[in-house]
This record gives C-alpha cells, structure tokens and sequence, in this order.
C-alpha cells in the first residue's frame, strides 16, 4: 500500500520478470517503529523476494513510491459494511449534498420514472422540518420511496411504500409505526422483515476498501449473527485477498470469536 505520490514507471525489454514489481524508494518501519533509510522491495508473484538497493530486472514493472510508507496492509476493526453498501446505493437526502427543501423535492422528482424502492439516507430537518408521507407525496406520490432520518431511528415512507408494508400482512403492527404520517421509529428488524430485504452488492465497496489497502475489515452490523455468514460479491481479478470478522451484537453467542470468514482468491 502507498500513498497517491506514487509513480508507476513503464518499461521494455526482453521478457524474463513479467511476474514481478519493484517498489523503489520506499520508506519501510520495522518492529520498533523507527523509519530506515529508503529502500526498493521487489515482490515477485504474491511473495517478497528481495529487499535492499535493487537494480530493475528487464520488462520488470516499476512503482516509485517516492519515500512514501510502504505498508502491508490496513485493518478496519469498526465498521458498518452492509450499511455502507447499502448507503452507496440510496440518494443522498440531507447536508452537505441537500441542504433546502427545493432540492430535496426536485431530487424526489427526478426519481418518478421506474417502479422500485427509492432508498434516501442523511435526511436532517434542517432541510424541510419533520417530514411525513403526506410531503413526500407531493413530489413522488407514484413510487415507493423511504428516507432514513440521519439519526438512523426513524424511516420517513410516502404512500404507495405503505402499500407495500400493509399488503399481504397478517403480522402484528410495530409499535413504531404511524401509519398516518408514514413515519416509522426504531423498527428496522420489522422493516428488513417486510421487505424480504436481500444483502446489498458489496462488490463495489469491497474494491475501494482495498483500493486504500484494507484488507481486514470487522463488521459491527448490529443484528449480526450466525446467519450472517453470506458470501461477500468481490471481484477476484482485483482483490486477491480479504478477509472479513463478523461481531455479533450478543458477544456471548456461541462460538463468537470464530465467526469469520475468508473471501476472494489466495
């Protein structure tokens, strides 16, 4: 991993290091945390194979790290995945990206064509007060849309969603809900419930994590347990490794500690 400073130097040549990258003037901690001079690291296949002041092998690839830190890899031991991947896919409804309620509604408006859920986070009545269904339906009254209070306890849903949360339902009727505002709190096991929620694509977010080098993320989605044991989308051709440590709420359950899991490609 190294920093944007980097520069990636092309070559020719006879082929005889196609497999292999030399890392030049790279700043390398050791054990004791103290920086050594600059050095070049030559990484052939998936190993390090030299270490020192190295001369470039023909047709070999070269990135100049240009004295910045060149470190194995990156650990995130906090960090909401599902809810992040889920973020990438909603509309941005609050600060700084929507800070009026001329915005909000002209975003709403731009969302009428199509007939699936539209996802909204970030909402802050900052932009349009405490909105309810009756607001929403005024600019998306034909399309299920609900919009997360960046709190993250209350879901804003217009009309047509709370069709889709009524039909079909013999369930006992969260407390958190009111049904006449279209405002639902702190009920998001019973929503994921309604709405036979699918994990979200975590292909995307998995290639920018590692685009910064993590390679170790553990996940404190709240609800986690050993049912989340799902197989994480990445793409093999650019993620070789990664690994992913699932803490359940309850750190009693059975077996906590081992409920990891392995994914990509060694």
């Amino acid at each position: 991993m190294l920093d944007g400073s980097a520069t990636r130097i092309q070559q020719t040549g006879i082929d005889n290091a196609g497999d292999s990258i030399l890392i030049t003037n790279a700043e390398i901690y050791n054990y004791t945390a103290i920086a050594q001079p600059l050095i070049d690291v030559r990484i052939t296949g998936s190993k390090i194979t030299a270490m020192g002041t190295l001369p470039r092998l023909d047709r070999e690839e070269v990135i100049d790290a240009r004295g910045g830190s060149l470190l194995p890899s990156l650990a995130d031991h906090h960090i909401h995945l599902l809810a992040l991947a889920a973020r990438s896919a909603s509309i941005v409804c609050g600060p700084p990206e929507i800070n009026t309620e001329t915005a909000l509604a002209h975003l709403l408006e731009q969302q009428s064509a199509g007939t699936t859920w539209i996802r909204g986070v970030g909402y802050h009545e900052s932009v349009a007060g405490i909105i309810d269904r009756h607001w929403l339906d005024q600019h998306l009254p034909d399309r299920p849309v609900r919009i997360q209070h960046r709190s993250g306890r209350l879901w804003i849903i217009n009309s047509k969603g709370l069709e889709i949360l009524r039909s079909g339902s013999k369930e006992a009727q969260p407390s958190g809900m009111s049904w006449d505002k279209g405002q639902l709190y702190d009920e998001d096991l019973w929503l994921h419930q309604r709405l036979a929620a699918c994990p979200p694509d975590l292909s995307q977010i998995s290639r920018d994590l590692a685009r910064f080098g993590v390679a170790l993320v553990t996940d404190m989605t709240p609800r986690n347990d050993n049912l989340s044991r799902i197989t994480y989308p990445l793409n093999n051709n650019k993620i070789s490794y990664f690994r992913i440590s699932l803490l359940p709420a309850d750190q009693a359950y059975p077996g906590w500690k081992d409920l990891y899991m392995e994914t990509g490609s060694k």
